[in-house]
């Protein structure tokens, strides 16, 4: 199944208003997205969101679950989980939790390091 990605706006958009609801506390989440949306690896990351969760991609468009980071957060807990998916079939993918105030760090090595998308320079 193909996924339809989004402009990095319409992204930062969805965010800002699901944090405006007084049930979420999304604000790290929100954080997260306006770092992404104006940073160095904007241009080479294609977003969609599924239901509160944003998924990246290397490509616009692209196969549900091939080479995909989803980036999930828990408001109650104030942590975030990374999940990346080689496959569909996964059975165990990797994943990586931190808390709300880790996730600069914690974001950029799994970009740069754990995934190899981007590289220091």
């Amino acid at each position: 199944m193909k996924v339809k990605t989004k402009a990095w706006p319409d992204v930062v958009e969805f965010y800002r208003e699901l944090n405006d609801l007084p049930a979420f506390k999304f604000e790290p989440m929100l954080s997260l997205v306006r770092f992404l949306a104006s940073s160095k690896y904007a241009g080479g990351l294609f977003p969609c969101t599924s239901m509160h969760d944003l998924v990246l991609a290397r490509v616009p468009d692209f196969a549900w679950g091939y080479e995909d980071l989803r980036i999930q957060f828990d408001g109650e807990a104030q942590e975030f989980k990374f999940t990346y998916r080689q496959r569909p079939d996964d059975v165990e993918p990797w994943t990586r939790t931190c808390h709300a105030n880790e996730w600069p760090r914690v974001l950029e090595r799994i970009l740069q390091k754990r995934l190899q998308w981007f590289h220091e320079g």
